[in-house]
This record gives structure tokens, C-alpha cells and sequence, in this order.
């Protein structure tokens, strides 16, 4: 092998069939038992690979996190899983703890928003709309923006600052699959947005 300045043998042994890549790839796809199984398995590893995962939260409120969790995954969608899960990730505070999430799926729409002076503000459209920009985002699908903003700030770091957590809700708030997840709008596909 070769790295930086270190070279030298590497000796492999193999143990099993390779996995498949698609195994690696993160879906939503999957039955609210395979959820639940992720959620314990993340409730097992994490306190055991993260630094300090208790810095922000007690072992106690992240059982109690983790079990009303587990009982949401009983009938949620995979949006909803994704959400319940990654809220824990993000109570625990940094911003280098979340759930990776299936990039092909995410319901994304055609249009961007920025954090300028306390009000998000749409500042890029598809060729056709321009007339929007500038404009101020007041509610998504009849909710106060103030409100969906309140639910998605909780899929934003716990610990990191208030500018970090307004950054990552500028793109969220393009992204079907987390506003569905979060409960602002019934189905991940349609956004309405009052300007």
C-alpha cells in the first residue's frame, strides 16, 4: 500500500462473502421491524463509539429518547423513522453525530432559501419563477414558518450554534422527505410555500 509517506505490505484475510454494495447504501425502504433493529443497534453503539455521548444529555433522557422512539417506529413511514432517529443523533449535540440519509430520496424541490436578518428569503428558482426571489417565506403547507422551523431545528446539532442549526434549515426546508418526516406536510412530494 501506499499512503502519504507511509508505503509497505498489507496482508488481507477473508472471512466471509463480501457484502454487498447495496447493503451499504442508506434507504428508507424497510419494515418497522428492520427500524427498530437500527434504533437498537444505534442505542447499543453509540454510547459506546461516541467521546462523550452523555455531554448533552442524561443516559436517562437518552433511554427515554430512545424508547419513545422505538415506539413511534411502529407505524411510521420511513420519513418519520428517518426523523425519530436522527433527532436522537442531534440531541446528543455535535455536529459530527446524525443518521446518514439516502441522497436518491430525499424529495427535494426547486428552490432555495437563506437566513437574512431573522426572516428566510427564497434567493434561487427554476427559470420561470424569478419573480419569487427576494421574497419571504411567511408559512409551508398553512404552517407558520416560525413553527416548522421550531420542529426542524430539532434535526440540527444541540450543542452547535444557532447559525449553524439556520444554515442546515435553509436546505431542509427544500426537502420533502424531512418536512414529511417532522409532520409539516402529508406527503413528501408536495410543498406549498406561502411568500
Amino acid at each position: 500500500f501506499a499512503l502519504g509517506d507511509d508505503s509497505g505490505p498489507i496482508s488481507l484475510h477473508r472471512t466471509g462473502n463480501a457484502r454487498s454494495v447495496a447493503l451499504a447504501k442508506p434507504t428508507l425502504n424497510v419494515t418497522p421491524d428492520q427500524w427498530r433493529e437500527d434504533l437498537r443497534y444505534f442505542a447499543t453503539e453509540v454510547p459506546k463509539t461516541h467521546a462523550n455521548a452523555y455531554h448533552r444529555m442524561s443516559r436517562g433522557q437518552f433511554d427515554s429518547a430512545v424508547a419513545a422512539a422505538d415506539r413511534q417506529l411502529v407505524n411510521a413511514t420511513g420519513d418519520q423513522a428517518y426523523v425519530a432517529i436522527d433527532r436522537i443523533a442531534n440531541a446528543i449535540g455535535d455536529a459530527h453525530t446524525y443518521v446518514d440519509w439516502p441522497s436518491e430520496d430525499l424529495a427535494m424541490v426547486p428552490i432555495d432559501f437563506q437566513y437574512f436578518g431573522g426572516q428566510y428569503r427564497v434567493t434561487a428558482v427554476m427559470a420561470g419563477n424569478e419573480r419569487a426571489l427576494g421574497a419571504r417565506l411567511v408559512a409551508v403547507n398553512g404552517s407558520p414558518i416560525a413553527r416548522v422551523v421550531e420542529k426542524l431545528r430539532t434535526l440540527t446539532p444541540a450543542a452547535e450554534t444557532k447559525s449553524l442549526g439556520d444554515i442546515r434549515i435553509e436546505d431542509f426546508l427544500t426537502i420533502g422527505m424531512l418536512l414529511h418526516g417532522v409532520g409539516v406536510i402529508p406527503d413528501r412530494n408536495t410543498i406549498t410555500y406561502t411568500l
